[in-house]
């Protein structure tokens, strides 16, 4: 969605950022479902994109002043979860 809005440009509605507060309620749900999805995938090379997918999502409704914000937060719940990968990046064009 966000790759179709940068390439259309301002011909389509622009959505609005997230608050911290609605970021942080959509990181608990994240947070809760890591153990269950570690269960499901235990190689990291198959848990990995499965994570990164659920944060960029939260990434993209994220405006730009929060990213190192919601950045240090995502580590947090991988650093929590014993899944730190320094290779993980929220998307850097957003």
């Amino acid at each position: 969605m966000y790759k179709i809005r940068k390439e259309l440009g301002p011909d389509l509605p622009q959505i609005a950022s997230k608050s911290r507060r609605e970021l942080s309620v959509m990181l608990a749900k994240l947070d809760e479902a890591i153990p269950r999805l570690i269960a499901q995938n235990p190689d990291n090379a198959d848990f990995m994109p499965l994570f990164a997918h659920r944060a960029d999502v939260i990434a993209m409704q994220a405006d730009a002043v929060d990213h190192q914000w919601l950045i240090a937060r995502v580590d947090g719940l991988l650093e929590k979860n014993g899944m730190l990968d320094e290779e993980y990046l929220l998307p850097h064009n957003l």
